[in-house]
């Protein structure tokens, strides 16, 4: 496994000579962070084209941030999938539906939830090909992030009409209706109307880039070491990452990102503390793996 770590003036000079020979890469968003801002760098290879990145910032928009990005290039390893997978009757953390995966290589959280029992989706949800709950939010604020059946093909669209996610407009077995949209073709939409969406706040989201790269960014939030982000800051930085189009998806608590062989790597925050043992059990998440479950 292929890793760097680096801190403070370490990083800053790092920085300058990507920069100056023209190799800077995606995991800093350099447009909002100056180099004296990075507080620590880690970058961890995960598998051929699963590249992990560990970054914590004295400021970033404003205030202390910790992200954690995977980034997922499709062409160099044509053994990854993803998967959606429900909790069952009981709600399980990232972790848990990593040990139910053979090959797991990254978990996140999905979608909004009820927290009811049993267990039950906010919104639209479509499982193996089956709708588990129905696809019924007329609003182009809400937005489905899906992948078909190769569990490699990544799209994320608005829903303008409550008819638009049916199975004969839109046949990807695997679907989650979220909300709110962050980019669609590269634009972003007003957020100032929504109190959620304008605090800072964890995140979870997962970009698209015009070559078909996936990104998933786990913003962590409500402690003094990483504050969170608006929605506004969010759809900036998936921007940076050179995402066209991104979803947000269950934020707050429930944010979490768990990887092989490091584990848990981002903050939740529901213990409200530091560190990575406060993970929200949650209805769903989606799940990268090796196809062949090695």
């Amino acid at each position: 496994m292929k890793h760097f770590f680096c801190t403070g003036k370490a990083v800053a000079a790092t920085f300058l000579l990507l920069v100056l020979f023209g190799c800077a890469s995606y995991e800093i968003p350099l447009a909002e962070a100056k180099p004296d801002a990075v507080l620590s760098h880690r970058e961890e290879k995960l598998a051929d084209g699963v590249t992990l990145s560990l970054q914590q910032y004295k400021e970033l928009f404003g205030a202390p941030q910790h992200l954690a990005v995977l980034k997922i290039d499709w062409r160099k390893n044509p053994d990854l999938k993803l998967d959606f997978k429900l909790c069952g009757d009981r709600r399980k953390t990232v972790a848990e539906f990593a040990r139910e995966t053979p090959g797991a290589l990254a978990v996140i959280n999905a979608g909004f939830f009820a927290f009811s029992k049993p267990p039950r989706s906010a919104w639209g949800r479509r499982i193996g090909g089956k709708v588990v709950n129905a696809f019924r939010s007329p609003s182009p604020a809400r937005v489905v992030l899906s992948f078909d059946g190769s569990g490699r093909a990544v799209s994320i669209h608005p829903m303008e009409k409550a008819g638009d996610y049916l199975p004969e407009r839109d046949p990807a077995p695997e679907a989650v209706e979220s909300w709110p949209l962050l980019l669609h073709q590269g634009e972003s939409r007003d957020y100032s109307k929504d109190k959620y969406l304008r605090l800072r706040n964890p995140r979870t989201a997962v970009g698209v880039t015009d070559e078909g790269v996936t990104f998933w960014v786990v913003v962590d939030g409500r402690m003094p070491e990483a504050r969170g982000l608006s929605a506004k800051d969010l759809a900036n930085l998936m921007r940076q990452f050179g995402c066209v189009d991104a979803i947000n998806l269950d934020g707050g608590g429930s944010s979490a990102m768990w990887v092989d062989p490091l584990g848990v790597v981002s903050h939740p925050c529901d213990n409200k503390s530091f560190d990575t043992k406060g993970s929200r059990r949650v209805n769903d998440a989606i799940i990268l793996s090796r196809g062949s479950g090695r």
